[in-house]
């Protein structure tokens, strides 16, 4: 009997220790400040990696934003290719209306930064979901310290101010980091820069365009003129002194001097896929650095003063260190059995010394 006692008495005494002591009314400010610092540390420790009680079995914290950063969002930036939805047709039209009424001895650059600025802008739209990504992996988060702190349960109300608070920091973070990344495609938009050192030079950029028309499959081409010079000889002209009506939509392949069109599609391909790449590659390296910075450390080293500064108020500490009305009577009927339970404790003791 005397080992079941106290297994009860253990038993209870643990339960009580679950639900903590009651807050004395001259101490609440002091309690609240306590669990709003070990809440921000705990966030910042989450981030950090120095979380020890999370789960070991997959990815937390700050390793998730990491994952995205290197996988999710660079598979995605490298799936872009620098000629999707761009095809030679449309890139010997740009050539073609870049020239206008003015015949052109070489490429002209017009068209080249007109097409290499509509293909760098479809990087914008990963770039602003990478930073979603990791808003979300914050809110979980927070979700998750909030899940790694019992006593938050005692005091319903805070638990579910602290809760919007931090919502709260992290979707003001979320618009600034936004405004930021579409700065730097902004940026690489307003200028570009042919004099980079990684940007092939014009000499080579014909010089490949020369290679690869050689090695190019001269059926075609004779074929895609034979279908030309049908189309011209089937216009007939109605007396000596009258033109050709001009066709009301006229195509880039409608033109003659198909070999310089080819080669000049060549040399605008090779120069946007350089510059594209070159692009690409600053947009991966400066997109996490600024979802870091504006958004995971802007929320990991000011959630503290928000915290701090929005609730830690002392019109505020009735309310917020307000118990449940359950948590109360629980802990009362466990002070009245711990009582009990002692005392049975102490009497059997007695009994016991007196060898009865």
């Amino acid at each position: 009997m005397s080992a079941k006692i106290t297994q009860q008495l253990a038993e209870k005494e643990a339960k009580l220790k679950t639900l903590g002591t009651p807050v004395p009314k001259n101490d609440k400010g002091g309690v609240l400040l306590q669990l709003l610092l070990k809440y921000s540390q705990m966030f910042a420790d989450a981030i950090d990696g120095k979380l020890t009680n999370l789960t070991q079995n997959d990815l937390s914290g700050g390793s998730r934003i990491s994952d995205i950063f290197h996988n999710v969002f660079a598979r995605s930036l490298h799936k872009i290719q620098p000629f999707d939805d761009l095809s030679d047709h449309q890139i010997r039209t740009a050539i073609l209306n870049a020239t206008a009424t003015k015949p052109s001895l070489f490429v002209t650059e017009d068209s080249f930064q007109l097409l290499v600025k509509r293909q760098i802008a479809r990087l914008k739209t990963p770039s602003v979901q990478c930073s979603e990504l990791v808003y979300d992996e914050l809110r979980r988060i927070a979700a998750q310290c909030e899940n790694l702190m019992p006593e938050l349960n005692r005091f319903p109300e805070l638990k579910d101010r602290l809760s919007d608070c931090t919502r709260n920091l992290i979707k003001g973070k979320l618009e600034p980091t936004k405004g930021m990344i579409a700065n730097l495609i902004s940026i690489e938009l307003a200028y570009i820069k042919t004099t980079h050192p990684n940007f092939i030079s014009s000499s080579k950029a014909m010089a490949l365009a020369k290679s690869q028309a050689s090695q190019g499959n001269e059926s075609r081409q004779k074929e895609l003129l034979a279908n030309l010079t049908d189309t011209l000889n089937s216009i007939t002209v109605a007396g000596d002194d009258k033109l050709p009506p001009v066709p009301p939509v006229l195509r880039s392949q409608d033109i003659s001097n198909y070999d310089k069109g080819m080669s000049e599609t060549r040399i605008i391909k090779t120069l946007i896929q350089s510059y594209f790449d070159i692009v690409q590659k600053i947009i991966k390296d400066s997109v996490p650095k600024a979802v870091m910075h504006f958004l995971v450390h802007g929320c990991r080293n000011s959630i503290q003063g928000e915290l701090v500064k929005h609730l830690y108020k002392s019109q505020f500490f009735e309310g917020l260190m307000a118990e449940e009305e359950e948590a109360r009577k629980e802990r009362e009927d466990l002070e009245r059995m711990i009582a009990v339970l002692q005392k049975c404790v102490k009497i059997l003791k007695v009994i016991k010394d007196l060898g009865m």
